[in-house]
């Protein structure tokens, strides 16, 4: 089995994508009602390279919330985590799996037991695991 060593992967500002979406949603807008209105092919060769554009931009956006990561898979390869919290775009093609980061602690109420000669002793547990 290989072992799987955790690094950043490319990432964009969510926000610059969300203005390059909005910008081909226009775009689409544009050739869409060009081409129902005027019905000339000149508005296809507009319409299907905006609408290819806007759904990747769209599949591209995604958050990362406080304590928690990202992992990105491409083809069913690791290709990096994002650990920043906040608005992202990375590969829209990339499947996203989010990783919990908080620290999940456990502690068990005190025992009274005896040890081998008779004297009480009060044992605890605590158990903290990183999910």
């Amino acid at each position: 089995m290989r072992e799987v060593k955790e690094f950043p992967a490319w990432r964009a500002s969510g926000f610059l994508a969300l203005f390059l979406l909005l910008v081909a949603l226009f775009w689409l807008g544009w050739a869409g009602y060009g081409l129902l209105r005027e019905k000339d092919l000149f508005y296809l060769w507009h319409l299907l390279p905006s609408l290819l554009a806007s759904l990747l931009l769209a599949l591209g956006l995604f958050t990362v919330q406080p304590n928690e990561a990202v992992a990105l898979v491409f083809l069913g390869r690791y290709v990096g985590s994002v650990r920043e919290e906040g608005f992202h775009f990375a590969n829209p093609l990339a499947q996203r799996k989010k990783v919990s980061l908080r620290v999940h602690n456990f502690t068990s109420d005190k025992l009274k037991v005896n040890d081998a000669h008779g004297n009480p002793i009060e044992i605890a547990g605590r158990v903290k695991s990183y999910v």
